[in-house]
Parts: structure tokens; sequence; C-alpha cells
């Protein structure tokens, strides 16, 4: 990170990290009057403010986060090292041990199934320091799937809130994702798989293929050169890029220039066979290290009628092969074999094995 970025980011992180404690006890205090009971059992809604951290700046201050909000809310409501403090505390370290094991980026899981997990883990530990503490009786175990049940909507609400908020901080994130692209779908992607994402259009255009040049060559080249002329002034943070093409018989499809060459296009594709190529390029900007893939997708659409293909060729004039899959129904195709992610423009699995191979070396 060049040094005026990285000072921001030093002066601005314990800004964001104390927010994010307040944040919680505020919530941890919602929770209690709308329980209206004293208790210090939480369903764990304050656990945000550390799949939060986690996410944006990592294990270390999102352990701040969980055992901050613990010391001062327990401080604030009178209960500093009472038992009700030592609940809070199973439940809120708890839920940070299952997230951090469980979150990672373009994972298996989403935001909202890690924070579910890291609600499951609150209920359950602060149940069980509950039991040891104040209960004896062997009934209290009948209330666990009660805890459990309990759990679900609280982690939904915190994992969808979460990936509302950390597009928001991106930019004072220590671990930053940059999507070097201006398409919708691939943004959209990007945003619902959590990170930190920072969205910046290179700026090129579109070469045509060369003479001979093979599909996977040519996507390749276009997210190499996506990726190379991306205007990122930071030297801390991982860069994606990807580009998609279309091709049948054996002639590549790119983005249409007009709607007559969207026509024609969507002409050729009625009624055929037909590939989709995306190569993904992913750079880490730290050691300058470029990772990248390709994957394929085999369909067919159905031959389409007039009003269809004029119909499509206005609305997909961004889009290689002058269509969009994930804006048309089922019915526009026979069948599918392989990635439907791909076919949209940004294969998850793909993506996910180079960021994990870019993150390796991180630091």
């Amino acid at each position: 990170m060049s040094p005026g970025r990285y000072e921001k980011y030093l002066k601005m992180k314990p800004v964001f990290t104390g927010l994010l404690i307040f944040s919680a006890v505020a919530l941890q205090a919602g929770e209690r009057i709308f329980a209206g009971y004293d208790t210090s059992f939480e369903f764990g809604f304050a656990n945000l403010a550390t799949l939060a951290a986690i996410i944006s700046w990592g294990k270390k201050t999102a352990f701040k986060v969980a055992a901050g909000r613990v010391i001062l809310g327990s401080f604030l409501f009178g209960n500093l090292m009472s038992g009700g403090f030592y609940l809070s505390l199973a439940g809120s370290l708890s839920a940070y041990l299952a997230m951090i094991f469980s979150y990672k980026p373009f994972g298996k899981l989403s935001p909202v199934g890690v924070s579910v997990a890291g609600a499951a883990a609150n209920n359950l530990l602060q149940f069980a320091a509950a039991y040891f503490i104040f209960f004896t009786d062997e009934a209290f175990f009948l209330f666990p799937p009660f805890f459990l049940l309990a759990a679900v909507p609280a982690g939904v609400f915190n994992g969808l809130l979460v990936k509302k908020i950390v597009p928001c901080i991106a930019n004072y994130s220590k671990r930053k994702y940059y999507l070097s692209s201006g398409s919708p779908r691939r943004i959209k992607y990007m945003k619902k798989a959590g990170v930190a994402v920072i969205v910046v259009k290179p700026a090129v255009s579109e070469d045509p293929p060369f003479s001979g040049e093979n599909p996977e060559s040519y996507a390749l080249r276009q997210a190499l050169k996506k990726l190379e002329s991306s205007p990122v002034k930071d030297n801390r943070g991982i860069i994606i890029s990807a580009d998609t093409v279309v091709e049948v018989g054996g002639e590549i499809l790119g983005k249409p220039a007009d709607e007559n060459e969207a026509r024609s296009m969507l002409k050729r594709l009625s009624g055929s066979k037909q590939k989709v190529h995306t190569a993904v390029a992913v750079k880490n900007i730290f050691n300058d290290k470029i990772y990248h893939s390709f994957e394929t997708t085999l369909l067919k659409m159905r031959p389409l009628t007039c009003l269809e293909i004029e119909k499509l060729k206005r609305e997909n004039l961004d889009k290689a092969g002058a269509y969009g899959i994930q804006g048309m129904k089922d019915e526009y195709f026979e069948w599918i074999q392989g990635s439907y992610s791909n076919v949209v423009g940004f294969p998850l699995k793909t993506v996910r094995e180079l960021l994990l191979k870019a993150e390796r070396n991180y630091d």
C-alpha cells in the first residue's frame, strides 16, 4: 500500500473498530429491551459487527470487536464479571470462532451462511454456560432445539446486513478486491459474495480476434488487458478481471457493435449448439503475481422467433453473443452442460480457485 493510503488505513481502522464495537453494544441493548426481561442471554444480533470485521480487517481486529463489545456492554449494563458476563463472553467468542473457521472469500458458505453458523454457536455455547452457571435441572436440555431455531433469523439478519455494510467501507478495508469490470452481472456476484469490493472500470476497448486465434486465447488476452489497465493506485489488494465470448461453428462472437450486428448474432445462434468461454485473471498487487484460468459451458438455444430476436437484441448490446442468460427464461434453451455462472460471465468455481491461490501469498 502506498504510504499515503497506508497511513489513511491505519488512521481509519481504529475508528471503524470503535464504531463496530459501539454498534454491537447498541444491538445488545436493543435485543434486551425487545426481549422485555433482565437477562444476559442473547440471540447474537450483535455478532454482525464481528462478521463485518472478519471480512474487512481480518481475525485479529474481529477478536477485538468480539471481546470489546462484551466488556463494554457488561460494564454499561452493570453485570461485569457476573454470571451474565460469562454468558455473553461465551456466546460472543464461540460465534467469533465459528465464523473465522467458516468464512472464506467466495467460499461455499455465503456471509449469510457464515452468520447463521456463528449465531448457532453463540446460542449453543450460551446454553451450555447457562447450564453450568445457573441450572442443574436435566429438563433444561429440552431447550437446545429452540436455541438453534432462534439462530436462523438472527444469522440471516446479520448476514444480509453485513453484505450491505462491507462494500460501503471497502476503501478502508485491509483486504480489498478490485473488480476490473463495468459488468452489472459481475458486480452483483461480487457483492453477493460479501467481500470488500471496489469497482474500477478498465480504460480499454475490446480488440477483435486475430486471424486464426482460438476463443480461449482471445478471451484470456482481453481479460489480461483489462487486468493490466485497471486504474488501481494501491499496492495491496487483489484485482479480478474476466472476459466472456460465445463460439458457434468455430466463429467467435463478442459484444455486438450495434442492433444490426446483435440481430445477426442472434439469428446465427438461434437453434444452434454453442460454447460460452470465460477467461478469468487475478492479480496479487503486493507481489505482482498473476493467476488465470478458463471455463467453458456447452448449451443449445432453441429456434427463436423474429419477435424474440428483436426483443433480445435491444436488451443485450453489452453482452457477448447479444444475450444474457440471467434475463432469459429456461424455455429459450434446450439444454445447458456446465456452469450457469460461466454463461452469466463470472464462473464462481474458477474465481474461487484463483482467489485461493492469490490469497496464499497475500502478504
